[in-house]
């Protein structure tokens, strides 16, 4: 058990002695929410390796809807690179906007009332790992390390914490028919940063500074608090990361992908290619320090995930991660 495996058992559970059921719960959570590899805290973040739960395989018998859409027209529109100076969404016309508003338009009919996202997660040479996670429209967390473990916690009303999820998930709502400037903000805000988005010259210098005097670790970074392209890669790199989060936890919910496509398309450094059947996004290394690029996978009709790689980055090895995404009953689970 690493220290974070620790970290989250403490946190998130108070039983001894600790049963194999709520330990499988805890890992299953840790998967849901890896931590995050830092170039420098302060500056940027990227995607980490998390810690899995119980090796891939289990199989679904739950009661599921499908999250299909009809198909939509393939479109030509160019992804815009206008640049953010202040950290504002850059007015762009994208696939993805195509596609948020086909997966609007069809809001009405979606069924059930919980996202079901099962990931599985295959890092370097290592064994694939998987995790169940349950995220109710109402904003209760439930995580598994197989269905039965997922079933036991939905049974018991054991919710889980479900750390910066809820507000990212919020965001990614608010994103849909409010402000997309606002919904920017909110959904990188979601997490803690230095950034200060929203806030005037001054607080965004003083909330810098703390960050710096606090980090040791950025001696070597800027004194004066990022604008212009450094802000527009730094507001990106958050998007991307928080927006993947909102998916992994209700990537069921169509507002919660429409408002995530909506947002990733106001980010140039987001590079998207339109296959047959599907949308490749592409997150480019500007977003990461210069790091290796994250490729995310959708349905092109659904924006529904299939796929996120993540490729080897230094000491991090290889990520691949696949999702099984449907809506479901929450009281189906119970019985």
């Amino acid at each position: 058990m690493n220290i974070d495996e620790m970290d989250l058992l403490k946190s998130a559970l108070d039983e001894s002695p600790l049963s194999e059921t709520a330990f499988q719960r805890a890992r299953a959570q840790l998967n849901a929410h890896p931590p995050r590899k830092h170039h420098l805290r302060l500056l940027s973040r990227r995607s980490a390796v998390g810690v899995g739960a119980l090796a891939a395989g289990a199989a679904v018998v739950f009661a599921v809807t499908s999250t299909g859409s009809s198909s939509i027209p393939a479109t030509s529109a160019a992804q815009s690179s206008q640049s953010a100076q202040s950290g504002q969404a850059p007015v762009v016309q994208s696939p993805l906007m195509t596609l948020a508003a086909h997966i609007t338009a069809g809001q009405a009919q979606q069924a059930g009332d919980a996202s079901l996202v099962i990931r599985t997660q295959t890092i370097g040479n290592r064994t694939p790992e998987t995790s169940y996670n349950l995220y109710t429209d109402a904003g209760a967390f439930f995580g598994g390390a197989d269905e039965r473990s997922l079933q036991q916690a939905v049974g018991a009303n054991q919710a889980m914490d479900e750390g910066s999820s809820s507000a990212e998930v919020a965001a990614a709502r608010s994103a849909v028919t409010g402000d997309l400037d606002q919904a920017r903000t909110q959904l990188v805000n979601a997490s803690p940063n230095s950034l200060g988005l929203g806030l005037g010259t001054a607080e965004r210098q003083r909330i810098w500074d703390e960050a710096r005097a606090q980090n040791p670790k950025a001696a070597t970074a800027p004194q004066d608090a990022p604008t212009g392209r450094r802000l527009e890669e730094l507001t990106g790199n958050y998007l991307w990361n928080n927006g993947l989060d909102a998916l992994s936890a209700a990537g069921g919910d169509e507002g919660v992908r429409a408002g995530i496509l909506r947002i990733f398309s106001t980010v140039p450094a987001i590079k998207v290619a339109e296959g047959t059947n599907t949308l490749t996004l592409t997150a480019g290394s500007d977003l990461f320090g210069g790091g290796s690029p994250e490729t995310l996978t959708i349905d092109r009709n659904s924006g529904v995930p299939i796929r996120l790689v993540s490729a080897a980055d230094g000491d991090l090895p290889q990520s691949v991660s696949t999702y099984q995404v449907s809506r479901v009953t929450l009281a189906d689970l119970k019985n």
